[in-house]
């Protein structure tokens, strides 16, 4: 297929708030691209997983999550580790 021209690159402005987590961040204004977003879970003590999206203040340190409905199919699949780049999946 060939690409004739790339649409803009995912990004979201957010506040560092360590929402999800224990903490309240730092409050500063980031904006993210789709390599800053991770999936992140936590287990309760009767053993059941929930799982967040969630990104790291580059300026404190804290995680903060990340509302879902906010996140694309590529963003949510390449931070799961589902996404493959095509690129590297064709036959030599």
């Amino acid at each position: 297929m060939k690409i004739i021209s790339e649409g803009k690159p995912w990004s979201l402005k957010v506040k560092c708030t360590g929402n999800g987590w224990e903490g309240s961040g730092c409050k500063a204004t980031l904006e993210l691209d789709e390599d800053d977003v991770f999936e992140s879970s936590h287990t309760d003590m009767s053993g059941d997983t929930e799982y967040f999206f969630s990104f790291e203040c580059p300026i404190c340190g804290q995680r903060t999550d990340v509302n879902e409905s906010r996140l694309t199919e590529r963003v949510k699949m390449k931070a799961k580790g589902l996404y493959r780049n095509r690129e590297f999946d064709s036959w030599r």
